[in-house]
């Protein structure tokens, strides 16, 4: 029983973090996106 729950709880650790390791790639990626967007924006007003 105590090494189901333990497995259970290192799956459950392990799955958050994954998605916490996504929403920052994701949100790195979109600020890269967006400052890369506005920089050639400038450019072409330039």
């Amino acid at each position: 029983m105590n090494s189901n729950i333990s497995k259970f709880q290192s799956v459950h650790v392990s799955n958050t973090h994954i998605i916490v390791m996504n929403n920052f790639t994701i949100t790195m990626i979109l600020n890269f996106l967006a400052t890369s967007t506005s920089f050639c924006s400038r450019l072409t007003l330039l």
